[in-house]
């Protein structure tokens, strides 16, 4: 299940009657409150979720994290990336998931980018770096990954 919350000034997907704001969309399971529209999607039947939607939902979460990880330990290209997350079969990722999260950690400061030379013949490469506020970034970002593994061990009870 998936919950959308919009504020008013945001577009909902909903019937012409809720953004008048009268009644409420079925088809979307959206209600209109005083102040907020709430909407909720279901992706799938009570009960139906699989491992690989967990799975999947864990990769999500950690993927950025991975990757500033990566970079931070040298600097590196995005074929390269992509390679070494393959020799992680949870982690591994396609293309168009890789690049616009490279894109976006470019645009929020997190990373820097340069081309360089290829030595072996082949076309220059885009390589990642780190920057001062990515690393600032990254070990808030350990800290909280610390934390939450070890509550969830804790729990777990190891």
């Amino acid at each position: 299940m998936i919950f959308l919350h919009y504020t008013r000034k945001e577009t909902a997907p909903a019937s012409p009657a809720v953004r008048r704001g009268k009644g409420s969309c079925k088809k979307y399971g959206i209600l209109l409150t005083k102040d907020i529209l709430c909407g909720t999607m279901y992706t799938k039947e009570a009960g139906q979720m699989n491992l690989d939607d967990w799975k999947s939902q864990i990769k999500r979460g950690t993927l950025e994290f991975c990757i500033l990880l990566m970079i931070r330990r040298q600097p590196s290209y995005g074929y390269e990336i992509i390679s070494t997350l393959e020799k992680y079969p949870l982690l591994a990722a396609k293309e168009n998931t890789i690049y616009p999260l490279l894109r976006r950690l470019l645009k929020e400061g997190w990373i820097s980018s340069a081309w360089q030379e290829s030595t072996e013949g082949l076309p220059p490469r885009k390589y990642y770096s780190l920057t001062a506020a990515g690393q600032e970034y990254l070990e808030a970002m350990s800290k909280e990954w610390s934390d939450l593994l070890a509550a969830v061990q804790e729990i777990k009870g190891v």
